[in-house]
């Protein structure tokens, strides 16, 4: 998901300028992204490391009230990934206090500081393309596979691994039942798909 799609140009009699599109961050926080949750707060952890000011003559396109709008949807769309992670600043202003406070050391450095959620947005990346996810004892819980679209997929425990596909879940399979120390056989996948939805099918 391009940041681009996070702006709007206004236009005037003579000019034009660029903005920060607020319906569009607030629809994006308050309901998941068309094109992933993943996606979007990528886009928008790029569009802070971009924006906020790494040096006195770079004030960035966005004001205080709109640093701290696009920092709550972030929150918003990681708290639907499943993700806890907490920004040490709310806005533009707490970013500047922030630096100050630490004297603009390494501690400050954007990158540094969205490490934590880009690090947990890939091991939940990982995990869904590999199809596994592990409940608190490291039994594998679910197995999503032959999906025709990518599935949009909620975490409802992250610590149980318990999982909700909420979009393409017709596009795709999900086996839940236990998985033994010796893996999942073709004999016990193949009686799982015979007892989908009550129904016989040829494997």
């Amino acid at each position: 998901m391009p940041q681009e799609l996070f702006f709007e140009t206004v236009q005037r009699d003579h000019y034009s300028y660029t903005r920060l599109n607020r319906a569009a961050i607030n629809e994006l926080r308050t309901a998941p992204s068309a094109g992933g949750d993943e996606e979007a707060a990528h886009a928008l952890i790029d569009l802070l490391i971009d924006d906020l000011p790494q040096d006195p003559e770079h004030d960035g396109l966005m004001d205080n009230s709109e640093t701290g709008a696009v920092i709550r949807c972030l929150k918003a769309v990681l708290r639907r990934l499943g993700i806890e992670f907490e920004v040490p600043f709310h806005d533009k202003q707490g970013y500047y206090s922030f630096r100050m406070e630490h004297n603009n050391g390494l501690i400050t450095d954007l990158t540094r500081v969205f490490a934590p959620a880009r690090a947990a947005l890939e091991r939940r990346e990982q995990t869904t393309f590999t199809g596994g996810l592990r409940g608190l004892r490291g039994e594998l819980r679910n197995l999503i596979f032959a999906a025709a679209q990518k599935p949009e997929i909620v975490w409802r425990d992250v610590a149980g691994g318990v999982i909700e596909i909420t979009k393409n879940k017709d596009h795709c399979l999900l086996y839940d039942r236990p998985v033994g120390a010796s893996g999942l056989t073709w004999s016990e996948l193949s009686k799982w798909w015979h007892l989908q939805d009550g129904h016989v099918r040829d494997v």
